[in-house]
């Protein structure tokens, strides 16, 4: 039995019948997904989450993109939406909407990229394409009010849906955490050197003396 903690790799997926490959997967199933896949990384480090937000940004067709459009999906961990929420003024709700406007905030300046170079199909492009998309998300987050709290965010990439091929239509889902902090290397400490007595030898007749 595969272990329900463990995170699925991303990948890209199709639901259009014109792809390659066929229909692969619907839209639902594709998200559910993803969304078990973030909770899992999210419980890695807090075994009682059961949910996160989610953060769902609509992106038009930008000049020169030839038509390719789509949603940015975030899905953001407990741990993080608190932290920040904290940090704000203002009721509950009031801290709730402000945060998640930050969110969108950052997936709008994520979005001002051409939607079609988020495509990534081989596994050598997916492996260039992760670290370059979770570049491109702590860079967004940090011109948000994130940067306030000094925290260093651990972004994925969860995986993306093509919809439709001609012209493109992606899903693209990210999650965001907290970055676990670096373990501080327990300081060494000095060695001293045994201090040397001196020696004393005691003549027969006067040990003891």
């Amino acid at each position: 039995m595969a272990n329900p903690l463990k995170p699925r790799h991303a990948s890209v997926q199709f639901a259009d019948p014109a792809a390659p490959s066929g229909i692969e997967v619907s839209r639902e199933d594709f998200l559910k997904q993803r969304r078990a896949s973030a909770i899992a990384r999210f419980r890695l480090h807090e075994p009682g989450w059961l949910g996160c937000r989610t953060i769902e940004h609509p992106v038009p067709a930008q000049p020169g993109s030839g038509g390719s459009t789509g949603t940015i999906i975030a899905y953001v961990s407990p741990a993080v939406c608190r932290a920040w929420e904290a940090a704000a003024t203002g009721t509950l709700q009031v801290r709730r909407a402000f945060v998640d406007a930050q969110i969108d905030l950052a997936l709008t300046d994520l979005a001002d990229q051409d939607m079609h170079g988020y495509l990534a199909l081989t596994d050598a492009q997916c492996e260039l394409f992760g670290p370059d998309l979770v570049q491109l998300v702590d860079e967004s987050l940090d011109r948000t009010t994130y940067s306030h709290l000094a925290r260093k965010a651990d972004a994925r990439w969860e995986g993306t849906l093509v919809e439709r091929v001609r012209p493109p239509y992606l899903v693209l889902i990210v999650s965001i955490d907290f970055a676990k902090p670096a373990r501080r290397k327990a300081a060494r400490k000095p060695v001293v050197a045994a201090s040397r007595r001196p020696r004393v030898d005691y003549e027969d007749g006067n040990a003891g003396a």
